[in-house]
């Protein structure tokens, strides 16, 4: 395709379609992920699992995944994070099965130095490899 080298969407889309279990991450800005997040996963209609497997692109796979928002205030700013994070998961057929939301944290990275903030992420690793 002739969109397939303008980015590295294509090569980073046959490594995601090809695992098991994925944890996604993204900072959040006004209730909802970093547009950059959104702009990524929104682009992954074209990459639709359940197309894929029909046309034999792709073998079928049962996918989990997990989430992890994290933003500098307090819940009440980043409300639909989580929710909208998930919902960019459907079109490549991501079983959401945990999902933590890291307040407080001034900026993504960060996140791991809190202490009290690691047992959460720890259960998202947990869980998504367990299935």
């Amino acid at each position: 395709m002739f969109l397939d080298n303008a980015d590295d969407k294509k090569k980073i889309m046959d490594v995601m379609l090809n695992q098991d279990a994925v944890i996604f991450s993204a900072p959040t800005y006004d209730l909802m992920p970093s547009s950059l997040f959104l702009k990524f996963m929104h682009r992954n209609l074209a990459y639709e699992s359940a197309f894929l497997t029909k046309i034999g692109a792709i073998e079928p796979r049962d996918r989990v995944g997990a989430l992890i928002a994290v933003g500098g205030s307090t819940r009440s700013w980043q409300s639909m994070a989580l929710e909208c994070m998930q919902a960019t998961t459907f079109t490549n057929s991501f079983k959401i099965v945990d999902m933590y939301m890291a307040t407080q944290v001034p900026a993504p990275g960060q996140v791991l130095l809190y202490d009290e903030k690691l047992p959460g992420q720890e259960r998202l690793a947990r869980m998504s490899w367990k299935r």
